[in-house]
Parts: C-alpha cells; structure tokens; sequence
C-alpha cells in the first residue's frame, strides 16, 4: 500500500463504518421543504423555506409557453427546411449557430424582428425586470406564424422538387 493512504476493510460489513453515520437515519414521515439545500442556501433562504400560499397561476404558465412555442416555429421549420436541401447534417447545423450568433449581435438592432431566431429572444428580454429589448409595435406572434408557413412552403418546395428523396 501507498504511505500515509488509508486503508479499505476488506469486507463489506466493515465498510459501514467509513461512511457517515447521517447517512444511515431514518427520514422523518412529512419532507421538509429545504431538502438537497446546503448549509450557505439554508442561511439564505431560512432553514424551512415555505411554499407558496396561493395558487399557482397555471393559465398564466401555459399562455407563456404557447407564446414561447410559437416563436420557435419558425427556427423549426428553417432548420428543416434547410435539412432537406442538404444531406449533409453539419450544413444545418452551422447554418442555425450563425443565424443564432449572428441574431445575438442584431438583437439591440432596431429592425430586429425582422429575423425569426430573434422572437424568442425578444420574448424572454422584453418581459424581464427592466426591458433589456425595446417591444416592437407590431405581434411578433403573427410574424411568427408567417415565417412559420412560409418556411414551411419553402421546405415542402424543397422536397417535391428534389430528385432523390430518400
């Protein structure tokens, strides 16, 4: 053996007494809330983090992931549209980071809702704290679905216009 290593029992009826007698406590019948915090979120949040009191606003959260969903229908169906033209399934892929890349850097732009990567983005920024992205006038969720359609035109045009289409 290694110098200054301890060493393991050679059997498994030793081997509880290398492993901390916490683990071995019976749980309480209720869970407490502040289960999986450590000690430093124990001090921050108080050690019986409450839930919460009222009900939890579902409409709310669904109409958000309806509005969420909408604006990535259109990245969807760019990037299957550009898959189609391509079988090569890198081209897509680095077709969708640098309209991603590229829509980071026009995010601050004026006409930023022009590029579809970007509805997401606006979505999430402009209903933050302080609107980090200027709303634009027009529903973004309308262009959304129209980018959507005509991607989605485009990829079908791709297909019935391919020779190969397996």
């Amino acid at each position: 053996m290694w110098p200054g290593l301890p060493r393991l029992p050679s059997s498994f009826d030793s081997a509880a007494a290398y492993i901390p007698s916490a683990a071995y406590q019976s749980q309480p019948q209720g869970i407490p809330c502040d289960v999986g915090f450590s000690r430093d979120e124990r001090a921050i949040f108080g050690s019986a983090t409450r839930y919460p009191t009222g009900p939890l606003p579902h409409a709310r959260f669904l109409a958000e992931d309806l509005r969420f969903f909408l604006d990535c229908l259109p990245i969807v169906a760019l990037q299957y549209a550009v898959s189609l033209r391509f079988r090569n399934f890198l081209v897509p892929v680095g077709f969708g980071f640098m309209l991603w890349v590229g829509t980071l850097a026009a995010l601050s732009w004026r006409w930023n809702f022009l590029i579809p990567y970007a509805y997401p983005m606006i979505e999430y920024l402009k209903d933050a704290g302080r609107a980090k992205v200027a709303a634009p006038a027009i529903d973004l969720h309308a262009m959304a679905i129209g980018y959507f359609v005509l991607f989605t035109l485009a990829g079908y045009g791709v297909f019935a216009t391919r020779q190969e289409k397996g």
